[in-house]
């Protein structure tokens, strides 16, 4: 486990805060920005989104045992 400054840990908690202000409307309304703002950046670089694609489909592959 790696330990993080002081400083990081207070900026995490800061943005769950300010994350708790918002409306469930508001939350859903910022996951669909950052997903559509992820989208635009996979689709400018062929080399990325082939990146994420592997990534995505090893760790579809990589499955623990017991469930």
């Amino acid at each position: 486990m790696t330990h993080e400054p002081n400083s990081s840990i207070a900026n995490e908690n800061y943005r769950r805060k300010l994350m708790l202000l918002l409306t469930p409307e508001q939350r859903i309304e910022r996951a669909e920005e950052l997903n559509r703002q992820s989208m635009e950046m996979l689709k400018a670089s062929q080399d990325g989104y082939r990146a994420y694609l592997e990534r995505n489909f090893r760790a579809r592959r990589h499955r623990p045992e017991n469930r």
